[in-house]
């Protein structure tokens, strides 16, 4: 992605110049780079130098079975509905935390987000309700193309719920199939 200056092989809309331009300005800026998009520039640059996008194939392979799966539950539904993340969030490393510290929190809670980057469905996150004084996010996600359900739906949600004095339980539910 740094390499494309922002737009990696993944991008499937609009590329903006500007925008190239101007992150591409990293480069003079290096030293300012997170601990985390430091390790993943170097951990992608590694697996593309060494396996000459073996894994990157096999991956995007895999990327169209998911896509298919999420298709077909929304074949059946109009939205899905989970929670944005699966954990309460963990609290910000301090300033002067090691690189592991952060590298390790920034690699937390993306279980649910990172599927819809792959397979492009919409998907929208919105407060559902507090744990421990924090906002619990919601996200729907629904087909291709149809972004309106989804802001009709989380609409509908947020005018009939004041998320801010709803408690969410912590109890471990189990899933629906």
């Amino acid at each position: 992605m740094m390499l494309g200056n922002g737009f990696g092989t993944n991008h499937g809309g609009l590329y903006l110049p500007s925008m190239s331009d101007r992150i591409a300005q990293w480069r003079s800026h290096a030293n300012e780079i997170p601990h985390n998009l430091r390790v993943a520039m170097l951990m992608g640059e590694h697996v593309r130098s060494t396996t000459n996008g073996h894994y990157y194939g096999k991956a995007r392979n895999l990327t169209r079975q998911l896509r298919a799966a999420y298709d077909e539950a929304l074949n059946r539904y109009d939205l899905l509905l989970m929670p944005t993340v699966i954990r309460t969030a963990a609290p910000l490393p301090p300033r002067d935390a090691s690189p592991e510290a952060v590298i390790a929190n920034a690699l937390t809670n993306t279980e649910n987000t990172c599927p819809f980057d792959l397979t492009h469905h919409p998907a929208i996150s919105i407060p559902c309700g507090m744990v421990d004084g924090c906002p619990v996010g919601l996200m729907l996600v629904a087909k291709h193309w149809d972004e309106s359900t989804i802001y009709r739906a989380a609409s509908a949600f947020e005018r009939s719920v004041d998320w801010r004095t709803r408690t969410v339980n912590r109890r471990r539910s189990r899933r629906a199939d």
